[in-house]
């Protein structure tokens, strides 16, 4: 599923200053292998195989093995998920200038915006 214009507020924080421009989530394949979590190249934020359980946690700036994350369904930690978002090109050289806790938050409204 894509979106453009994700601009909601995540509802454990402030807005981030920027938004990401298309998101696209979808399940990862049978027996993928987790490759990697975080921004490879400008203007992107990836995460590739990895359960929702990991990916909230990385929203969140805690350790993806963190054991705060409690509750959910079982497949929070069981199925994996494919997730890539990108910030229009206008917004790239901003984007670049973002903390790991900033490229969170906008996570945080992606997330939230698809739990609604």
């Amino acid at each position: 599923m894509a979106t453009r214009g994700v601009a909601a507020q995540a509802q454990s924080g402030p807005a981030p200053s920027l938004a990401f421009d298309v998101v696209l989530i979808k399940p990862g394949k049978p027996g993928c292998a987790s490759v990697g979590i975080g921004g490879f190249s400008a203007g992107d934020f990836q995460a590739d195989c990895y359960s929702l359980k990991v990916i909230i946690a990385y929203a969140n700036g805690c350790d993806v093995r963190d054991e705060r994350i409690l509750g959910g369904p079982v497949w929070i930690d069981a199925a994996n998920f494919d997730l890539e978002a990108k910030v229009d090109a206008s917004d790239l050289d901003a984007y670049s200038k973002l903390s790991r806790s900033e490229i969170g938050q906008m996570l945080q409204v992606v997330l939230a915006e698809r739990s609604a």
